[in-house]
């Protein structure tokens, strides 16, 4: 305790024996603040997603555009789960979209379905934006499809102006 105690009144004696030293320590923090600022972003763009459609119905097609219209995303095919999974183990898939058979007709009949997200979470941060990035998509896919089939109109109020 008593070299730390040391170490830090010799820093302090230092610090204000040199007048360059004090605006130095200030002002490089700042600086590096309003600069660096605009670097540090937790936005990801161009994820890439492997799509793997073995459904092939238009509700599955419907949802696909909805990743395909999207910035954060870019899209590939295959037709195979496995050769996804090899594109997610040579890290040249950052996700996978499995969308099984019988998609749609599950939608229609139980009036849910399954859709099976493969992310590669090699880096944590990145998965965990990707993995909020397509629950998103999908949640709105989702409440859009609900509003398409029940013919729920969404509540609209008009207020007068005074």
């Amino acid at each position: 305790m008593r070299t730390i105690l040391f170490l830090l009144q010799k820093e302090f004696i230092q610090i204000f024996r040199d007048k360059t030293m004090l605006p130095m320590i200030i002002l490089v923090p700042i600086l590096q603040m309003l600069i660096l600022v605009n670097a540090a972003t937790f936005e990801l763009k161009n994820i890439s997603m492997v799509v793997v459609n073995q459904d092939m119905s238009a509700t599955s097609r419907e949802l696909i555009s909805g990743f395909e219209g999207s910035k954060f995303f870019d899209l590939q095919y295959e037709f195979s789960v496995d050769k996804a999974h090899e594109s997610l183990l040579d890290n040249t898939a950052d996700v996978i979209l499995v969308i099984p058979a019988d998609f749609e007709r599950d939608l229609i009949r139980e009036k849910s379905a399954s859709v099976q997200i493969l992310i590669n979470a090699i880096d944590g941060m990145a998965a965990g934006l990707i993995n909020v990035y397509t629950g998103n998509f999908i949640n709105d896919f989702r409440q859009d499809l609900l509003i398409e089939w029940m013919n729920i109109k969404p509540a609209l109020r008009l207020f007068p102006l005074k």
